[in-house]
């Protein structure tokens, strides 16, 4: 059985697993994943920074079973990147919170990543960012560049288990609703919700 919490992560207890990617460039990625064969599974890394409509459509694809944002500010050369926006919030955060449930204000315009919210997407795969430079530094050069870039159909290549397996949290509705529920009936911060974070130990 599979569990979904509303930071997109979704997978068995067991974890997802699957070949290391990376790919360097939106062209790259869109076309890696398009020349896969259907029973592939890969585990795709690539820079936060790429992140927008046409990836976040690409990478629903099944045979992405995970997927890890690599936030390397170090790297950026491209001082513009630094003005791209990122957060997973909706145009209008807490629309759904609101008394109303009307959009008045769209404060978010410009960081949000999707107008609806890229962290209210159901993705059915785990996610996760990681920001460590050593941690990108082994992604990059020692599972993908030495293993896996040649050739994706070697018998032997390297892979990566993801696991943050979520007992209570259902899916990204059932979250809500029980943040929702226990809002303003609990004196302590419950947060059933968590946003995206750092959560990979490889």
């Amino acid at each position: 059985m599979e569990h979904m919490k509303l930071d997109v992560i979704v997978t068995a207890e067991e974890g997802n697993e699957g070949v290391v990617v990376y790919a360097n460039n939106a062209d790259d990625l869109i076309n890696l994943i398009a020349s896969l064969d259907s029973r592939d599974r890969i585990i795709i890394a690539f820079d936060i920074f790429l992140l927008n409509e046409e990836i976040i459509r690409v990478l629903k694809d099944d045979k992405v079973c995970g997927v890890l944002l690599l936030r390397n500010e170090s790297s950026i050369s491209d001082v513009k990147r630094l003005d791209v926006g990122f957060s997973e919030d909706a145009v209008c955060p807490n629309e759904q919170f609101d008394i109303s449930r009307k959009c008045e204000n769209r404060w978010n315009e410009h960081g949000a990543l999707l107008p609806e919210g890229f962290r209210f997407i159901n993705w059915k795969k785990p996610i996760f960012v990681i920001e460590n430079y050593t941690e990108i530094d082994i992604i990059r050069n020692f599972y993908y560049e030495a293993f896996n870039k040649r050739n994706l159909k070697e018998d032997v290549l390297c892979s990566a288990r993801m696991k943050h397996f979520m007992r209570a949290a259902g899916n990204a509705q059932i979250c809500l609703q029980r943040q929702r529920l226990f809002y303003g009936f609990s004196d302590s911060l419950i947060s059933l919700c968590d946003l995206l974070g750092q959560d990979l130990f490889m």
